[in-house]
């Protein structure tokens, strides 16, 4: 396998009021092969969350390097997903779900043509997705998303996210808002989009992991 991720001897601080650093990741190292699944562990406020932020160049490193098969963050050409721990940041709460669906499905389809499009494209998202055997048949295609719980968001932005074809997927407490059998299904839908697609993903979450995917040949944990 080769390395899709370096980190190296990275290190992070968020700036107060008063302009001092407050340390957050300090030399921290270390590598991901293509094809892994890799839980990132540990304590809350340890920077779990800010290191998936530096990883997809929403922030910048203080001091040391992110290499994404060789390059920047910023500069390289590797597709990224990112599901971000709170379900709002990761759909469009204006739009229906076919709509978001239908956004997703095609990043380059204006929101206008989306529309347009919505409501004749469920059998076309719902092929896409069964490759990863998901579905959102269960979501009403025509609802708000704005009235969703925030577990049929995090579901629907998952599904936004796979409709993208990522290289790297990068899960923030992905389970935090779903019940159990929901849960299950998504750990489910990772390990399926590891052996079947080839993608590599990086997880943070408090909640146990699933037996079969923490059994999987390429999980491995991390701790920060």
């Amino acid at each position: 396998m080769n390395a899709l991720l370096n980190i190296s001897d990275l290190h992070f601080a968020y700036v107060s009021a008063t302009g001092a650093g407050i340390p957050v990741l300090k030399g921290l190292s270390f590598d991901v092969q293509s094809g892994q699944i890799v839980r990132i562990v540990g304590p809350n406020g340890c920077g779990k969350s800010t290191l998936l932020d530096l990883i997809a160049g929403r922030l910048t490193p203080s001091a040391g390097t992110i290499s994404l098969n060789g390059e920047s963050p910023t500069k390289s050409r590797v597709p990224i997903a990112y599901l971000r721990q709170k379900p709002l940041e990761n759909v469009a709460p204006n739009l229906t779900v076919g709509e978001n669906l239908a956004f997703a499905s095609d990043a380059r389809t204006p929101i206008t043509r989306a529309r347009r499009r919505a409501f004749r494209s469920l059998d076309a998202i719902e092929e896409l997705l069964s490759k990863y055997d998901m579905s959102v048949a269960y979501l009403r295609w025509d609802q708000g998303v704005g009235t969703l719980s925030g577990g049929q968001m995090q579901w629907l932005g998952l599904a936004m996210m796979l409709l993208t074809s990522p290289t790297l997927l990068l899960l923030d407490e992905p389970t935090a808002f779903l019940d159990v059998n929901r849960s299950e299904a998504l750990f489910h839908v990772i390990l399926k989009c590891q052996q079947q697609m080839g993608c590599t993903i990086l997880l943070v979450s408090h909640d146990a992991v699933d037996s079969a995917v923490a059994s999987a040949a390429n999980y491995k944990e991390h701790h920060v």
